[in-house]
């Protein structure tokens, strides 16, 4: 399936049809994109038709960490491959802006799989066990990962 990623605009029908991706389909916990002041919104389209979508943002407590909030595939889109150029268009972005982590909370199982996958792992314990998020150090190449 070829597709594109664009940044999308808040208070459109593209981000309407973000939120209801997300209520679908989600890979992180929350069910709706949060809009935050400096949050970027991504969708992947196939034409006219969103597929997927992320929202990312500087992580608050940690300015080297660029946070992907919310990632949602829509459920006929899944396996193709959506997920994981929004992963990687997060990735490039985190990098050209400076950032050396990415980082991210899955909401399942299935979703943790995707994301260790694509080079994300839990912080040693006794970390792992507070609630911190998974994380991608973008400062080694992917090989190394």
């Amino acid at each position: 399936m070829e597709f594109e990623i664009r940044q999308l605009e808040r208070y459109t029908r593209e981000a309407a049809t973000a939120n209801a991706i997300c209520r679908a389909a989600l890979l992180t916990p929350r069910a709706h994109l949060g809009w935050y002041d400096d949050s970027q919104v991504h969708g992947a389209f196939v034409g006219d038709s969103m597929v997927g979508v992320s929202e990312i943002y500087e992580d608050a407590q940690d300015r080297r960490r660029l946070y992907i909030a919310r990632l949602a595939v829509d459920p006929g889109s899944q396996g193709q491959h959506v997920g994981t150029r929004l992963v990687d268009h997060a990735a490039s972005l985190a990098i050209r802006q400076g950032y050396d982590m990415l980082s991210t909370f899955p909401a399942t199982e299935r979703s943790e799989d995707f994301f260790v996958s694509r080079g994300f792992k839990w912080p040693p314990p006794p970390l792992k066990d507070i609630g911190t998020h998974m994380y991608r150090d973008l400062t080694i190449g992917d090989s190394e990962q």
